[in-house]
């Protein structure tokens, strides 16, 4: 069995499991009731700034790694943004390009990292409702 320990406030009474997945470079806090029959999974940041703060996050914020490597869950690497803020940040120097949907003639706009000559069907709509309109037409 893993080995865990007790969670802290605000997940008092719960246990934790320090996962760690590879695919994605970070740590997860696996939580469960003592009984096992509740569980819980979240970011080990997010596990963190819930601790240090005393109170579990909103929906509306998301736990951001300073330095930008998500395996480092330093609590002095972390900090609070808002969605908004979290994809401003993550888009900083990236360059988007303005596209018409083949679909509905919407203008729109894509991370030119985005347009793969693999991906060139899916780059012509601006959404998946687009794209799947288009081939139900056909």
């Amino acid at each position: 069995m893993a080995k865990y320990e007790q969670a802290e406030h605000p997940f008092s009474g719960w246990r934790l499991y320090k996962i760690f997945h590879k695919g994605e470079g970070r740590w997860y806090a696996h939580l469960t009731s003592p009984d096992y029959s509740t569980r819980q999974t979240m970011s080990l940041a997010r596990y963190l700034m819930s601790v240090k703060l005393g109170r579990k996050l909103t929906k509306n914020e998301q736990v951001d790694h300073i330095n930008n490597d998500k395996s480092d869950d330093r609590i002095e690497n972390l900090q609070i943004l808002s969605i908004a803020e979290n994809i401003k940040k993550s888009s900083k120097g990236r360059t988007t390009v303005e596209l018409i949907c083949g679909f509905c003639n919407k203008t729109f706009r894509r991370e030119k990292r985005q347009l793969h000559p693999s991906k060139a069907n899916q780059s012509k709509f601006c959404s998946r409702n687009c794209l799947h309109e288009s081939l139900r037409r056909k």
